[in-house]
């Protein structure tokens, strides 16, 4: 690939910010395609396996800060249930996840079958149906399904 000169870059890119816009969230251009950031096209191209590596492991580090950083006790649990409120924690987002409040008081107090029927007793469940049974499953038991 050749190399642009930085000169031209940031012209360019200047000009593309007024005419695209800069935007952090996805949304939908005028003509249809679901577009983010300087005008990059999603519905036009395939994204890059390195992109989608690097997207992924800049999610569950922020997902796992915070899971440690927030819940004192995260860090004294068995990698499995780690495991299992990451995955959940990364579906839901973490502020979607500490609405959990119940879920959070048994894992802090050890309570997995506690735990457990908390998560197969809620409107997530209902919503990812499987995915929340191994999950419920993996806190109880602390093994993988």
């Amino acid at each position: 690939m050749t190399a642009i000169p930085p000169a031209i870059l940031t012209a360019l890119k200047t000009l593309l910010i007024k005419h695209e816009g800069y935007r952090r969230r996805v949304y939908v251009d005028t003509t249809g395609n679901i577009t983010v950031g300087i005008g990059h096209n999603l519905s036009a191209q395939d994204v890059d396996d390195d992109i989608i590596s690097r997207w992924f492991n800049e999610d569950v580090e922020y997902i796992y800060s915070k899971m440690h950083g927030t819940f004192s006790w995260f860090d004294e649990l068995d990698d499995v249930r780690k495991i299992a409120l990451l995955d959940m924690a990364f579906n839901l987002g973490f502020k979607g996840f500490c609405k959990f409040k119940r879920l959070i008081k048994d894992l802090a107090a050890k309570e997995y079958i506690l735990a457990s029927q908390e998560i197969g007793q809620s409107l997530y469940a209902r919503q990812v149906g499987r995915r929340a049974h191994r999950i419920a499953l993996m806190i109880a038991t602390g093994k993988m399904p």
